[in-house]
């Protein structure tokens, strides 16, 4: 799986990116579902992916500026999402 924002190649089956640490994976940002890549709808609840991607920019900003490293900005971010 290719990382959206560094372009790493990253393991299938890995949740986060190994070089910037950025959420590889996308959640509802209504119900928290976990959606697949290039999903346009919440398959659990019908909500726009473009909310959940607002969503995570804004948590993914957050978590930038209380942490020092990309790997604690991801983990305070997998965090949230649950």
């Amino acid at each position: 799986m290719t990382c959206s924002r560094c372009q790493q190649e990253n393991p299938a089956e890995a949740h986060f990116c190994m070089k910037c640490g950025t959420s590889l994976t996308l959640a509802c940002a209504k119900c928290n579902t976990e959606l697949p890549t290039g999903a346009a709808f919440c398959f659990a609840c019908g909500q726009p992916v473009a909310a959940a991607r607002k969503l995570s920019s804004r948590m993914r900003q957050w978590a930038s500026e209380i942490c020092e490293s990309p790997s604690c900005a991801g983990s305070l971010w997998h965090e949230e999402r649950r």
